[in-house]
């Protein structure tokens, strides 16, 4: 009789014995919210929590680039992201990890930057932070570094002499048309 060597035993194991130990799939189990333990009823609520404030989060969003009258391009420079980036997060808030919270903060700075303001001042912060002429570039430059908003309102208020007469340029234009 033939002796097997290591291999042609471990051969004939899988070819006879094998099959018999693999595991059919089971069907699915479904497993309902009140019958999940608590630290998964926990992880669902802290989800939905979290879906709740990215979604009012893309509504400030909105909100604010409207009101400031501003692109999709600029609002992003202004978050700190490239455009691809700000349309992602738009669509999958809950995707962006990695720049997601970053855009949380600065729209919450923004936003509280844009309820102390002057509502005919916001059309005029794209030209007042940004353009030498009319405002000073620091402040622009702090809406870039996505600084606090006491800080955006501290520089609001040093410049807000500046907004006053730019609108009333803006006012004595359209006077004339």
């Amino acid at each position: 009789m033939e002796t097997l060597t290591k291999f042609s035993a471990a051969a004939a194991f899988a070819v006879c014995v094998a099959p018999a130990l693999v595991a059919k799939p089971q069907p699915p189990v479904e497993i309902k919210e009140a019958e999940m333990p608590q630290f998964v009823e926990g992880l669902l609520a802290q989800f939905k929590m979290e879906s709740q404030e990215s979604a009012r989060a893309v509504a400030i969003y909105h909100d604010l680039r409207k009101s400031f009258k501003i692109s999709h391009t600029t609002m992003g420079d202004w978050l700190g992201v490239k455009r691809r980036s700000l349309y992602n997060w738009m669509n999958d808030p809950e995707s962006a990890i990695k720049y997601g919270k970053q855009i949380e903060y600065r729209l919450d700075a923004l936003s509280k930057l844009m309820d102390d303001m002057e509502p005919e001042h916001l059309p005029l912060l794209q030209k007042v932070a940004f353009s030498p002429i009319y405002g000073d570039p620091k402040f622009g430059q702090s809406i870039l570094d996505g600084k606090s908003s006491e800080q955006l309102m501290a520089w609001y208020d040093k410049l807000f002499s500046r907004f006053e007469s730019y609108r009333g340029t803006i006012k004595r234009k359209s006077n004339i048309v």
